[in-house]
């Protein structure tokens, strides 16, 4: 039986019937695997022969063949014009740059599930500007680890700099995690300040009206 961690977990709770998904950077296959047995095709990609090989396997053992095609690519480049991206565990400006080499996939896209592993805010931005919003955001603990996943959509709407720093339903829910997360941001935006030279004066002052922001929302 598959068992997926908790951010994968809630990313399948993301993706409906009749999506079909290119997973980049699938790594073993598991996403892949709980969505295929609730009859959702997947496109699954990796630029790694071994988790590939591992996933084949895995794929093989729970008998989803048929609703899963696996692929080595690195992003893009076995894409077929699947409507919902899903890209999770890399980092935000990777995924920014990967996008940039293939605006022209945008146009097939009805849905993007983002979770990078940093520089949300500039995910947030990328997606903003080439004709997404924010469908939903999601906050989850995965081995003391609190990440953020994104849901982007077609539609044009406009933001304010908060709503792009926090994400607008970040904000509105300000749950439990949402205050653990920017609690210990919090804490290392202070420590940076106070370690840093006064040479480095604008950043410092840019760190220093983010950490105003932050407890004004805490």
């Amino acid at each position: 039986m598959i068992k997926l961690n908790n951010r994968l977990n809630e990313i399948s709770k993301l993706v409906n019937v009749n999506d079909k998904v290119y997973d980049i950077g699938c790594d073993h296959g598991l996403l892949d695997i709980n969505l295929a047995k609730n009859k959702i095709y997947v496109h699954a990609v990796d630029n790694k022969e071994g988790p590939l090989n591992s996933a084949k396997e895995n794929i093989k053992r729970e008998k989803v063949s048929d609703l899963i095609k696996l692929d080595l690519s690195d992003g893009f480049e076995k894409y077929e014009k699947e409507n919902c991206i899903i890209v999770s565990g890399i980092g935000g400006l990777t995924i920014i740059n990967m996008f940039k080499k293939n605006l022209n996939n945008l146009k097939y896209i009805d849905k993007l599930i983002i979770s990078p592993n940093n520089f949300q805010i500039e995910v947030r931005e990328f997606f903003i500007k080439h004709g997404f919003i924010i469908e939903n955001e999601i906050l989850v603990k995965d081995k003391n680890i609190i990440y953020e996943i994104e849901v982007f959509t077609k539609g044009k709407k406009k933001y304010t700099k908060k709503d792009i720093y926090f994400g607008p339903i970040n904000l509105k829910n300000k749950n439990k995690l949402f205050k653990e997360y920017y609690d210990s941001k919090l804490k290392s935006k202070k420590i940076i300040v106070k370690l840093m030279s006064n040479k480095y004066f604008f950043r410092k002052r840019k760190l220093n009206k983010e950490i105003v922001m932050i407890t004004k929302e805490l």
